[in-house]
């Protein structure tokens, strides 16, 4: 029998990064991928593999915010779903060729444990029940379309992968996420120390995080657990595209730095910058409901920048692109230096006798 995760417990536990850990080695792989095969049918591949990997860690994270995965049976079911996961991470590179079929074994392994673990979870929750049947059809449908799409080759595989992720995209929204249980301070957090670890340091900009959190928290009932589907389901995903976008960029810059980017790493270097900014406006648009100019702006000159990047040097263009985001950085330091220190220390309030 499964046990629920305590209402006040917050804290992201050893397992879960263990099992995050896993999940980047994934996206690593990705960014491999895309930069053995530096076209635009690599660059779909690449992005077609990281949203199958993003859906399945999402749906871990909703489990483990659900349920104690430290606690008995669970436990070894994580480290199951784990080991199927690295075999999966290994046959990320050929996903496409010769190890298709070793991806979608593992791959569909890794969505049976997560349902029959949700199903554990579930009993003597109606609600919670309801919910995991709902998304186990599109969850697993997807999962053997992408087993199926390792025995093809060409468009069919293509056409498979894409419906797998259509599926997995589009299933919480249109069977809804009523009776879906939510911690919200332990699921900000675990979204966010996921975007620290694919960066591989923290240089996430954090302001938006605590009112993000706060304001899940304040929510109740369907209404909190769709703002968690939205802004972090599916919002955090072009964020990590976006970081593994610009890895590519970055690894293609560094293996000729003195020539000009091809036209698909110049997209990845400056387009990754501007997607994973993109993404921020979007995630503070649903949770604070304003927008952030000054990110639109530099998402907005990264795009515009591709050109350029692609017509000098890979070092300059690196460096243009980096001047870009460090005045991006700078300006919001200065300007919003004040905000951000109430954000981060809130300070108690004081009762005032009348």
């Amino acid at each position: 029998m499964a046990i629920p995760r305590a209402e006040d417990d917050d804290r992201v536990t050893n397992l879960e990064l263990f099992f995050d850990l896993v999940f980047v080695f994934a996206i690593t792989q990705v960014t491999g991928l895309m930069a053995h095969h530096p076209t635009w049918g690599g660059l779909a591949q690449g992005m077609l593999v990281l949203s199958a990997l993003w859906f399945a860690w999402a749906s871990y994270a909703w489990l483990t915010n659900t349920i104690d995965p430290e606690e008995g049976g669970v436990r070894l079911a994580i480290f199951a779903a784990m080991a199927a996961l690295l075999v999966a991470s290994l046959a990320v590179p050929e996903a496409f060729g010769d190890d298709a079929v070793v991806f979608g074994v593992a791959y569909l392994l890794v969505r049976i444990l997560h349902i029959a673990l949700y199903t554990l979870a579930g009993q003597g929750d109606r609600d919670l029940l309801a919910v995991t049947r709902r998304l186990a059809g599109p969850m697993l449908t997807g999962a053997v379309l992408i087993l199926i799409a390792g025995f093809t080759d060409g468009a069919l595989q293509y056409v498979l992968w894409i419906v797998a992720v259509a599926l997995d995209l589009g299933g919480p929204l249109v069977r809804g996420v009523t009776g879906w249980r939510l911690n919200p301070h332990h699921f900000a957090e675990r979204h966010g120390l996921i975007i620290i670890i694919a960066l591989g340091e923290s240089i996430v900009a954090v302001g938006v995080g605590p009112v993000a959190a706060r304001r899940l928290a304040a929510r109740t009932g369907v209404d909190r657990a769709r703002n968690a589907r939205d802004s972090y389901t599916y919002l955090h995903l072009p964020m990590v595209a976006g970081i593994v976008l610009f890895a590519l960029g970055v690894k293609k810059t560094l293996e000729h730095v003195d020539e000009p980017l091809k036209i698909i790493p110049a997209v990845a270097l400056c387009g990754g910058l501007s997607l994973y900014l993109l993404a921020h406006i979007a995630f503070r648009l649903r949770n604070v409901g304003s927008l952030n100019r000054q990110r639109l702006v530099t998402a907005l000159v990264l795009a515009a920048l591709i050109p350029v990047v692609h017509r000098v040097d890979a070092l300059v263009g690196l460096t243009i692109v980096t001047v870009v985001c460090c005045g991006l950085i700078a300006y919001e330091a200065i300007r919003f230096r004040v905000a951000r220190d109430r954000i981060r220390h809130p300070q108690p309030e004081v009762a005032v006798s009348s």
